[in-house]
């Protein structure tokens, strides 16, 4: 979202030509600018600015994230000053706008104009969020796109994915999403077919409620980082993390290392059998005493940083698979004595997301009791 400079009078940046669209522009953000009081007013809705003289450098003082982009190519706007497009004295909620996203970047830029229009393939797009695919501040991307920028999507191919408008609203070339990005996304497709388990989203939604089809601040083009996303739906799970005892690797690398995203052929979408999938962790296969390569491969077809498994717990299990808890003891491959007619795995003993209990035991343990008594007579 960049000022709309023309082509024909490009100016230095500090400065509006008499131009009737920037005019406007100008007064929008000026009338933004001088509403603003350097005084205790200032605080208005926002937590940490009582008594504060409004500024640039003020806001990214505490905003650093926003201070590391515009370095990469920032947004003319940002020039004009922060409350040229946030409000914190009538604005209630964080990112205090002082409008609606609409209005502020239709400040600038004249949304009907028919070159915007082109370069949107002549699709509906005044009433979306320009954030959606734009940088507010700053961005290397052309046209301030957003860092993963889906490739139809970057380059002008609108057509390979939406048909003509129809009464205002997109339509899109095949009868729905998931039908859509399989079209270039066979693998997927493949998989789909042979799974076993696929996703209840991909079948309800289509791929488009987890990843942007246009652009994202997230890799794999995903809507919002991984971990919001699996707890958009999976609040249950991410409750459990909170308790005393929670899984570190649910944080890092995070719900992906152990669940496939899209599909599996074992249960709750695991990436292999459960002992498989935790060993591939915690008994994983580091050079002795040397340091990690830069990625291990903790089950097929998915890798972890070297570094993260040095500080993960091991275990010591023979050529035989056994040794944990205790030496000769079996980790899989007989009876669960805690849950009739299932076979004794890691699962036996530990929650694989949090419990309130020590080392995410599924059981409490009273004052002088041993783990080995929960199944053993003693």
């Amino acid at each position: 979202m960049g000022l709309r400079w023309s082509k024909s009078k490009r100016i230095d940046a500090g400065r509006l030509a008499p131009d009737p669209a920037r005019l406007r522009c100008l007064v929008a953000l000026m009338t933004s600018l001088f509403a603003v009081s350097p005084s205790t007013e200032a605080a208005g809705n926002h937590p940490d600015l009582a008594g504060e003289e409004l500024s640039n450098e003020l806001c990214l003082g505490c905003h650093e994230d926003v201070a590391a982009e515009l370095p990469s190519g920032q947004h003319a706007a940002v020039e004009q000053g922060c409350t040229a497009c946030h409000d914190v004295i009538k604005a209630k909620d964080s990112p205090y706008l002082g409008g609606t996203l609409k209005d502020i970047c239709g400040a600038c830029h004249e949304l009907a104009e028919k070159e915007i229009v082109a370069k949107h393939g002549a699709q509906p797009f005044a009433e979306v969020a320009c954030t959606g695919c734009h940088a507010p501040h700053a961005s290397k991307n052309k046209s301030l796109l957003l860092a993963y920028s889906h490739s139809p999507f970057t380059d002008g191919q609108c057509d390979s994915c939406h048909d003509t408008p129809e009464n205002g609203k997109v339509r899109l070339v095949t009868k729905d999403a998931k039908e859509l990005c399989t079209v270039c996304h066979e693998d997927l497709e493949k998989k789909f077919a042979a799974a076993k388990v696929v996703h209840a989203p991909i079948e309800s939604e289509g791929c488009v409620l987890c990843h942007s089809p246009h652009a994202t601040r997230n890799p794999a083009h995903l809507r919002d980082p991984a971990a919001t996303l699996c707890a958009s739906c999976h609040d249950d799970i991410f409750a459990q993390l909170s308790r005393a005892s929670s899984h570190a690797a649910a944080k890092d690398p995070g719900c992906m290392a152990c669940h496939d995203p899209h599909a599996s052929n074992v249960p709750a979408r695991l990436r292999a059998d459960p002992n498989t999938v935790c060993l591939g962790c915690h008994f994983a296969a580091l050079p002795p005493g040397g340091n990690a390569p830069p990625t291990v491969e903790i089950v097929p077809g998915y890798s972890v940083r070297g570094s993260l498994l040095q500080k993960t717990k091991q275990i010591n299990l023979d050529k035989r698979g056994l040794g944990h808890p205790i030496f000769n003891h079996p980790v899989g491959g007989h009876p669960d004595p805690l849950r009739k007619g299932q076979q004794l795995g890691c699962l036996s003993c530990h929650f694989p997301h949090g419990g309130n209990s020590q080392k995410l035991l599924v059981f409490e343990l009273a004052p002088g009791q041993g783990i080995c008594q929960k199944c053993h007579q003693m």
